[in-house]
């Protein structure tokens, strides 16, 4: 028994000699701590978001008027059908008609709303990565323990109860205290790049 104690001891005491001899060295030691960014300050400065949020917006209005002035075209036919007698030939195609207009409206309508949510999406998933990086090259040189996305303030919580309380609850941070806040230089290096 006291053999196995040994060897155990001295296998344990090899293991944490080995670790810190064979650990990659590619940034500084982790000894300053915690320090986080607020990712909403952030979004301005990533190289070309503006631009491309500014294209999709202009996007989404061409394609909304294209919309709303088909609907316009459809409500106009609708009080041209009403003039109509029902009973006629005439009436029945062009109520047909304008039945196939309003599903294909809808169709586009519904195309529309998630052309611009995966637009939206994709943009916002491609701040995230441009800040993630900015963090992640910050992190590393300053040798930060972990760098923290703070939430956003109370103020821009959902107006909807439940989705606000959801909101809430999914936070794991409370409070940070304003001297290790980093997202300054988070700032500056998005826009070196």
């Amino acid at each position: 028994m006291p053999r196995l104690l040994t060897s155990v001891f001295f296998l344990a005491l090899g293991l944490l000699a080995a670790g810190p001899l064979g650990a990659t060295r590619d940034r500084a030691d982790a000894v300053d701590g915690i320090r986080f960014v607020e990712i909403g300050r952030c979004w301005e400065h990533i190289p070309g978001y503006a631009e491309r949020r500014e294209e999709i917006d202009r996007q989404s209005g061409e394609l909304g008027g294209q919309l709303q002035a088909e609907l316009q075209s459809i409500q106009e036919s609708e009080g041209e059908l009403a003039l109509l007698d029902p009973s006629s030939e005439e009436y029945l195609m062009r109520s047909f008609e304008l039945e196939n207009r309003r599903k294909a409206l809808a169709e586009r309508k519904d195309f529309f709303e998630q052309w611009v949510r995966r637009q939206k999406l994709q943009l916002v998933v491609d701040g995230y990565r441009a800040v993630n990086a900015a963090v992640e090259q910050l992190g590393r040189e300053k040798g930060y323990g972990g760098i923290l996305v703070v939430p956003t303030g109370l103020d821009e919580l959902p107006t909807d109860p439940m989705a606000a309380f959801e909101s809430l609850q999914l936070r794991s941070i409370l409070w940070t205290h304003p001297a290790f806040d980093v997202t300054d230089e988070v700032i500056t290096l998005l826009q070196g790049s």
